[in-house]
């Protein structure tokens, strides 16, 4: 099934787990082409005009298992906040009860 057949009888209070592919290229913390995340946007509008908690799982990458600033996702999901014109809260993890709480 496609997503745009998804109406609000099978979305309304659910949470929909979203993997996007943001792998976009980021200098100084500004967004050069924001082509990937602007192509998820239809889903994502989708999602929330049916009344579903859509959580977005994306990485840029972690070398060695390390966490690095420059590979942060966080300018994205600023990005993405503009482009929604809706708060998007971001948090560098994907496990843990604070991910749980926020969720």
């Amino acid at each position: 099934m496609a997503i745009s057949t998804l109406g609000s009888e099978q979305l309304t209070g659910k949470k929909a787990l979203l993997r996007v592919d943001y792998n976009v290229p980021i200098k100084d913390g500004v967004i050069q082409d924001d082509t990937r995340i602007t192509a998820s946007l239809p889903t994502i509008n989708h999602l929330v005009s049916n009344q579903a908690s859509v959580i977005i799982l994306t990485h840029l990458g972690r070398p060695n298992g390390s966490n690095h600033d420059v590979l942060s996702v966080e300018p994205i999901a600023d990005h993405l906040s503009k482009l929604l014109n809706r708060p998007v809260t971001f948090i560098n993890s994907c496990t843990g009860n604070h991910v749980k709480s926020a969720i």
